[in-house]
């Protein structure tokens, strides 16, 4: 494919802000999009053109460039720092409620802390599609640094007067970011009688995720109705309660094994035997190859699948799921402790 002009870049982006400059509102923004993402090919020379736009006097081509530096991201590497803190300047000093709309929908492609204090003041916008793409990057900047202030927001947005920001901040809090606190439960509570069934099965489900004994009735209704949610089956899989098994043994499907075997407490221990086992024999086999380290398996609270086994000091941070290598090795313990040892020789040396 030939590279892409940057008279032809340029073109894109004309055609865009051409059709910004017609459509109704900020959330009818197809016929921008669809230029943007052809733009956005161009790679870094288009996120160049994109923090140009940001420092324009007008508003339309100050919202598109947030629109291609959201779309020159998504789907790709996470944008540099200094992509989001434009991005996070122009929010700090922005009036215009079409710019601060793309501006937020950018920052969900972020992913980085430095979005949060922008995130949580725009959290209080009175414009109810500000406050929905503010719920849409909130957890992505919570991901891996649970800011206090910024839960707080997304737990604010939960109950928020729009059934799809509560929608999306409620999925937001309870799925995505691993916290856990009563203020967040009861948030979380406070949607079980939601009137928005989207809402309200997100939070039964985030409820389950804590290992919430209240939500056991609520999921089994659920299951009990037809064509669950996929993430229904996922709650029931944290829940761990055997007497959700003939709701799930209604469902033939292998993608709900790992399910029906953490809610079967005699499945449960036989995987888990079998784990232990897998454990005994990589260590044996490290010791023996005296590769001088130690093997150790965990179970993420977050999670219900397989336990994972760990070895020290990998360096990068190889771990593996012992039902996946289980599987690939025919369920031959042996063979899989020599599989994930061979692996680990393989990269340390």
């Amino acid at each position: 494919m030939e590279a892409m002009t940057t008279l032809e870049l340029a073109q894109l982006v004309d055609e865009a802000i051409a059709a910004a400059r017609l459509v109704p509102s900020a959330n009818e923004y197809e016929a921008v999009g669809e230029p943007l993402r052809k733009a956005a090919g161009a790679g870094a020379r288009a996120v160049e053109m994109g923090l140009e736009m940001l420092g324009s006097d007008d508003p339309v081509v100050r919202a598109t460039g947030c629109d291609l530096l959201g779309t020159a991201f998504n789907g790709n590497d996470e944008p540099a720092r200094s992509v989001a803190a434009a991005l996070v300047d122009l929010a700090d000093r922005e009036t215009n409620g079409d710019v601060l709309w793309s501006a937020a929908a950018a920052l969900q492609f972020a992913s980085d802390p430095i979005t949060i204090p922008v995130l949580v003041r725009l959290a209080v916008h009175p414009d109810s599609g500000i406050r929905f793409q503010t719920a849409l990057a909130l957890a992505p900047a919570l991901l891996d640094h649970p800011d206090d202030n910024g839960v707080e927001a997304l737990i604010r947005l939960t109950a928020d007067p729009e059934p799809e920001v509560r929608n999306w901040a409620t999925f937001g809090l309870g799925r995505q970011v691993d916290v856990d606190s009563l203020e967040v439960r009861d948030a979380l509570w406070a949607r079980v009688d939601d009137p928005y069934e989207d809402a309200r099965i997100e939070g039964i489900c985030s409820l389950a995720r804590r290992h919430d004994r209240r939500a056991l009735p609520l999921v089994a209704g659920l299951l009990a109705a037809d064509n669950p949610y996929v993430w229904v089956f996922d709650a029931a899989g944290w829940l761990a309660n055997e007497s959700l098994l003939p709701l799930l043994e209604r469902y033939e499907d292998d993608d709900i094994e790992p399910v029906i075997t953490q809610c079967d407490p005699t499945r449960r221990r036989t995987r888990d035997e079998i784990c232990a086992q897998v454990l005994r024999l990589v260590q044996e086999c490290l010791d023996d190859r005296r590769l001088g380290h130690t093997a150790s398996l965990y179970c993420d609270v977050w999670d219900y699948q397989s336990p994972t086994l760990s070895i020290d000091a990998t360096g990068s941070g190889k771990v593996w799921c012992v039902a996946v290598v289980l599987e690939v090795c025919a369920g031959d313990p042996h063979a899989a402790a020599r599989r994930i040892v061979d692996q680990f020789a393989g990269e340390t040396h």
